[in-house]
């Protein structure tokens, strides 16, 4: 997980991971269709929010800003298949709406050690 927050999505540069299982893993998971970047897209880890409705702060793992729309990526370690997963995903995207209402919103869980993406609709 913390490895990804400090991965350069663009270049996609893991030469800072010294673990070669560690570095195979996350050049697996920047593999995935979704890490395939424009010059333009914009990539945030740990984005910060506040939740109005329930008064709540959070952070989003990986935020992709593209032209045209915005994908919310939570990183989970195996397991994606939590229900409380998909809550958690509309919580976000309930939240990036109200900065950015004009945008498509897809939300996707992760699942790092499988380097498994599943959309979540």
């Amino acid at each position: 997980h913390s490895l990804l927050e400090n991965v350069d999505f663009h270049t996609k540069d893991v030469s800072f991971i010294p673990d070669d299982k560690d570095k195979a893993l996350i050049q697996r998971v920047l593999s995935l269709p979704i890490y395939k970047l424009d010059n333009d897209d914009k990539v945030y880890t740990e984005y910060g929010y506040f939740d109005p409705e329930n008064e709540t702060t959070g952070f989003i793992d990986c935020m992709i800003l593209r032209k045209s729309r915005i994908d919310i990526i939570d990183y989970k370690l195996k397991n994606i298949d939590d229900e409380a997963y998909k809550n958690q995903l509309e919580t976000y995207r309930r939240n990036i709406h109200r900065l950015y209402p004009e945008k498509e919103i897809h939300t996707y869980l992760l699942s790092i050690l499988e380097a498994d993406l599943e959309e979540v609709k």
